[in-house]
């Protein structure tokens, strides 16, 4: 009985702990909301550009929870099914992962220097000078 209860309480806790990310551009880009699928092709380097025309730069936070956790919604890739395919973008020369950073600081100047940069980061640490063009639904 107790070990029913335990898994009861677990499973029903699971969407409390899961982080909510919303993927921000700087608050004064031109970028429009934007679908999973978009999302998507910009940070597997499938496209560069949003659907506007406006050239994208994805950037991350160096944070493998959060990564993983974004990707899997996002593109339904293990870390593993990730590190593969970046394996083979890179070595074929058709792409790059996302540039990184160690701190969200370090990506926020880097996001206000540059136009057209995208990035994924918990909700609750999106600040004014970034604006929220998709918000990631764990299903």
């Amino acid at each position: 009985m107790k070990r029913l209860l335990f898994l009861c309480v677990c499973i029903f806790s699971l969407p409390v702990l899961c982080t909510e990310i919303a993927v921000v551009v700087s608050a004064d880009s031109s970028a429009p909301l934007i679908r999973q699928q978009e999302v998507s092709n910009i940070f597997l380097s499938k496209t560069n550009r949003f659907v506007n025309g406006e050239k994208t730069i994805p950037l991350e936070i160096n944070n493998r929870s959060l990564r993983a956790e974004f990707y899997n919604n996002i593109t339904d890739k293990t870390p593993g099914q990730l590190k593969s395919y970046w394996t083979t973008l890179i070595f074929s020369g058709k792409g790059k992962p996302p540039k990184s950073f160690a701190s969200k600081e370090g990506l926020l100047d880097y996001m206000l220097a540059n136009a057209g940069t995208i990035a994924y980061m918990p909700l609750s640490e999106v600040t004014a000078e970034m604006k929220v063009i998709y918000l990631v639904v764990d299903e």
